[in-house]
């Protein structure tokens, strides 16, 4: 049996907005440098060498302009930040991929964590008593069946777009 998170895809829509990167910053396992370099060859070669010459298990790429000079990196990077995020098998061999860019829509700068679109609710349950660590069972029903009302819509649209082997 294999569980996997229902996802919320919301980070890709918000990628999609931004007109330019001010920031890339990609963590991978050693294991996903091939996947990366069929998506992008001069970032999978990038990572690659890293591979070679550290022999390390966790790979990092970073672009960003010079600090506060407002600059963009170079254009294409957007494109491979985009396809990047595409990728059924990111979650496997990624372990942080954040993109800071202009906001079109919003006309503000905006980090993206491509990797943050689990559905997740938080809610604050009452305990039984002062004294308890228990939580009270009625007051944890009531919040499971608050956080499904409000993000009923988003899950019913992330087990839709599941696919199963």
């Amino acid at each position: 049996m294999t569980f996997r998170p229902l996802l919320r895809n919301d980070t890709r829509e918000v990628l999609d907005r931004l007109s330019d990167i001010r920031l890339f910053r990609l963590r991978i396992n050693r294991a996903y440098v091939d996947e990366v370099q069929a998506t992008d060859q001069s970032l999978g070669g990038a990572f690659a060498a890293a591979s070679e010459v550290g022999q390390a298990e966790d790979l990092e790429v970073v672009l960003r302009p010079r600090r506060h000079s407002r600059g963009r990196i170079a254009e294409g990077m957007l494109g491979v930040a985009r396809r990047l995020a595409r990728r059924e098998d990111l979650r496997e061999g990624a372990i942080n991929f954040e993109v800071r860019g202009f906001n079109g829509v919003t006309e503000h700068v905006e980090l993206v964590d491509i990797l943050s679109d689990r559905l997740i609710a938080t809610r604050r349950i009452l305990r039984e008593s002062a004294r308890s660590r228990a939580l009270d069972r009625w007051a944890t029903y009531a919040a499971i069946e608050d956080g499904y009302r409000e993000m009923r819509d988003d899950l019913v649209r992330a087990a839709s777009a599941l696919t199963l082997p």
